[in-house]
């Protein structure tokens, strides 16, 4: 019984070891495989947003550099400004002076050339007194007047996209109120080095300016944009258009400053979201932006929730010359689709390496299972005399080993046969069911084996078990019967159910007959019932 035990310890040791390495070998690998992806994640982030940082700051110092050149180096520009300063500066007079048309005629080629949508000549006292358009004539200036006292301070430099003054057409071509625009912003100096007036050129934020971020995209969902210390949008970004769709962005206007990157907290991108538009700008802003708007650079490679409500990785930075922040980010499922297919194949693998193991466990469990079967009493669940035998065998030889002594009691049911006479072979069959269940309780060490002999006999082996301890043990199975009250004894003077025990303890040595012993066992309990019954008798030669 033991060897059994022993084995089956193995066996379900093995299938233990076996579980372990076919999850832990599938999670090693991908967990080396996540740090390599990344890290190759964490330098491709890295290196888009500084690449698109740089190409971004070489063209805007490529542009104020034209603007500066423009406004230090044509003399017949500096003629018409100072006339204009020099003449009244009300709408009408500036509307109709020939020398606006000779400015405007002026600035036509740069603006033609480089692509820029007007320009403004700007006085001291912030008053436009040039321009492409009419309607700007005479009016104080949109700039911030901030900005503006940087240039007649000497600076050149460019504004953050800013809502227009005036009606500007968009992609569609459709005038649009308060559509975004920027400013490159230089002085203009007299012949002396006197900052007189400053000049400006309109640039559409929707055009270079997003082109410069739009090299920064990666993939199929990532993408590289700008935006200011509220978070607001100040370029393009890939996904406007379904913006658009749910209703966050207006269909005739950018995502440039009508868009804070706020957290919807769903996906938009899903058909089935639930976000009121209107509630859009209550949301918190994005993981990102909390910490870019803060003037903080980082990265996040663990998943963060984008403006669209969807899980994505970035790279961050603020930019404190120009006060703006860059951001690239891609969608999640994109950056770790190498890693996501591996995982997906190693859980596969596992999966398939568990089902071989649930297989063999329950091929093994089932032999098990038929093997008990083919060792235990169907009547009474208890061992049956094939697993008797065995263990005999087995105890006797240690016996022999250790020189330990080797109790045997034999259990007999009183006057049974008159009891399945009276109360049929059921009623019989369920008195041995509790009979076998008492001396089961009674016999607490696992070592010990409890059998049925056969019929209305059980055999109880006790390993290491003294004379004296071996009839305790009988005696109190036999009390333990007597008090259960199983059922009423169909012989007069006899109240209930009862069992008479033989008990014979030995020492093995190689003289000794398992079969010789069984019988001297069994020789005790018959003296026992030739006594009286319901009492233990110790064998004795």
């Amino acid at each position: 019984m033991k060897k059994l035990k022993d084995n089956n310890s193995t066996v379900r040791f093995a299938l233990i070891v076996a579980a372990i390495f076919s999850i832990l070998f599938p999670y090693l690998l991908c967990t080396h495989t996540k740090k390599g992806i990344r890290k190759d994640l964490s330098n491709s982030l890295r290196t888009v947003l500084n690449t698109t940082e740089q190409n971004l700051l070489m063209w805007i110092k490529a542009e104020e550099a034209i603007i500066k050149s423009w406004s230090l180096n044509n003399e017949l520009i500096s003629q018409e400004v100072n006339e204009l300063l020099n003449s009244s500066q009300l709408h009408d007079d500036l509307v109709s002076s020939p020398v606006t048309l000779k400015l405007r005629k002026h600035f036509k080629p740069i603006l033609e050339s480089e692509g820029y949508k007007g320009f403004f000549i700007i006085t001291p006292e912030y008053i436009n007194i040039g321009s492409m358009r009419d309607a700007n004539l005479g009016d104080e200036s949109l700039i911030d007047k901030s900005l503006l006292e940087r240039a007649f301070r000497g600076e050149t430099f460019l504004t953050l996209p800013q809502e227009s003054d005036v009606p500007l057409l968009n992609s569609a071509g459709k005038m649009v109120e308060n559509y975004p625009t920027m400013f490159l912003v230089s002085p203009f100096k007299d012949n002396i080095g006197d900052v007189i007036a400053v000049m400006t050129f309109r640039i559409d934020p929707n055009l270079e300016f997003s082109k410069q971020l739009s090299l920064g995209k990666i993939g199929n969902t990532g993408e590289t944009y700008a935006f200011n210390e509220n978070a607001q949008l100040l370029s393009s970004i890939r996904f406007e258009d379904k913006l658009k769709e749910v209703g966050i962005v207006d269909k005739d206007k950018t995502s440039i400053l009508e868009l804070k990157i706020h957290n919807p907290g769903v996906n938009l991108v899903e058909d089935n979201n639930t976000l009121n538009a209107n509630n859009y700008n209550d949301k918190p802003l994005t993981y990102m932006a909390q910490s870019a708007t803060k003037g903080e650079s980082g990265i996040n490679l663990m998943g963060y929730l984008d403006y669209r409500g969807v899980n994505v990785i970035g790279a961050w930075k603020w930019n404190s010359e120009y006060n703006f922040g860059l951001a690239t980010e891609i969608e999640f499922k994109e950056a770790y689709s190498t890693l996501l297919s591996l995982r997906y194949a190693m859980i596969l693998t596992g999966l398939i390496g568990l089902s071989v193991i649930v297989a063999a466990y329950f091929y093994i469990r089932h032999s098990k299972d038929n093997e008990r079967l083919s060792l235990e009493d169907g009547l009474t669940g208890i061992a049956n005399r094939r697993m008797l035998d065995l263990t005999l065998k087995n105890e006797f030889n240690h016996s022999m080993r250790y020189k330990k002594p080797l109790s045997i009691l034999m259990i007999d049911v009183d006057f049974f046969k008159s009891y399945n006479d009276v109360f049929g072979h059921l009623a019989g069959d369920d008195a041995l069911r509790k009979i076998a269940m008492i001396i089961k309780n009674c016999v607490l060490r696992k070592s010990d084996l409890v059998a049925r002999y056969g019929g209305e006999e059980f055999c109880v082996v006790l390993l290491d078990t003294i004379s004296e301890n071996a009839y305790n043990i009988a005696e109190k199975i036999r009390e333990k019967v007597y008090t259960e009250k199983i059922h009423r004894n169909p012989i007069e003077g006899f109240e209930w159910i009862t069992v008479s025990i033989g008990v014979k303890t030995l020492i093995v040595d190689e003289n000794t007959d398992i079969s010789t012993e069984i019988a001297q066992a069994d020789t005790a309990l018959y003296q026992a019932k030739n006594t009286g019954r319901n009492r233990t008798q110790i064998f004795k030669d």
